[in-house]
């Protein structure tokens, strides 16, 4: 069994969009099964066929399907982007334990915690002005 990762409503919603192309999806489906996509009729729809839930889109496949989100958004930014923000944002919270950062995120050391934790200028900051705020 895999790792569980909880999800917020606005993912759970997008992944449950995606889901719903595929009817005959179980729970031991993957979210991200091996499909191919085509263009259908003049108007040039998407169509998504040899579809096999039993097996994982493959590691080029990701990287098409980024490309061409990238490229038709006009977002320029690398595939690890998100997680760097994440793990950033998560960082800066004061109330997020290491450990709950190393579970979310699949860190297992403080090495690997800090490759990503990348603190933006403005939490030393806050953190020198608790400093200022505290008596003594």
């Amino acid at each position: 069994m895999g790792r569980v990762v909880p999800l917020t409503k606005r993912a759970c919603q997008a992944l449950s969009a995606w889901l719903s192309r595929f009817p005959d999806a179980t729970a031991d489906s993957y979210v991200f099964p091996f499909h191919r996509v085509d263009f259908a009729s003049n108007d040039r729809r998407p169509w998504i066929w040899d579809v096999d839930l039993n097996r994982p889109m493959g590691q080029w496949s990701y990287k098409s399907a980024f490309d061409t989100a990238q490229r038709e958004s006009g977002v320029t930014c690398r595939f690890y982007d998100a997680r760097h923000t994440f793990v950033t944002r998560l960082a800066e919270n004061p109330a997020i334990s290491n450990e709950t950062i190393r579970q979310l995120a699949g860190h297992v050391n403080d090495q690997m915690l800090a490759r990503y934790a990348h603190i933006r200028v403005q939490a030393p900051r806050d953190a020198i002005a608790a400093l200022e705020l505290s008596p003594g």
